[in-house]
């Protein structure tokens, strides 16, 4: 059984998705990619959809532009960006200007364990057992956790007093 000829929209859709994919590769955006391609964004997500290869070369090519991101990035944090300085309007001299922002986050990615927040909540008490269950109360409008302050009437006291 002979190939049946590519209809001119195949040919269309396959210079589309061509054009989407090296867009995505290059960095940009699913809206931007589709716009260059010529495409509605649900036109590529439809393709992505109906389509394993597509979205298969869509992954890969999200994945090297984001590398490209990456490199950009490290470059800006670590070599810098020339930026010329003005003086009553004339260039007098350059400025090597890095971000350590960028960097910061290029550390943060590459090495999570090390940079990360280490910020932790624990709900449990001493030794991960349970915590004893309380009741507060409210006293002339103070929040008063049984606990925290052995007597609960000096507390609202001590607030009264330093309050006036």
């Amino acid at each position: 059984m002979a190939d049946t000829p590519a209809t001119p929209q195949k040919e269309d859709d396959d210079v589309s998705k061509m054009v989407f994919l090296v867009e995505l590769h290059c960095g940009e955006t699913v809206r931007d990619a589709a716009r260059t391609a010529c495409v509605a964004r649900c036109t590529a997500y439809r393709w992505r959809d109906d389509d394993a290869e597509f979205a298969e070369a869509w992954d890969d090519a999200i994945d090297a532009g984001t590398e490209l991101m990456e490199r950009e990035a490290i470059r800006r944090g670590m070599s810098g960006v020339t930026r010329p300085v003005f003086h009553k309007g004339k260039v007098c001299g350059h400025l090597q200007e890095y971000s350590d922002t960028l960097l910061i986050f290029m550390l943060k990615a590459r090495r999570p364990d090390v940079y990360r927040e280490r910020a932790t909540f624990e709900h449990t008490g001493k030794g991960g057992k349970d915590l004893p269950a309380t009741t507060t109360t409210v006293q002339a409008g103070v929040l008063v956790v049984p606990g925290v302050m052995q007597d609960p009437d000096a507390w609202t006291k001590l607030v009264k007093d330093n309050g006036q």
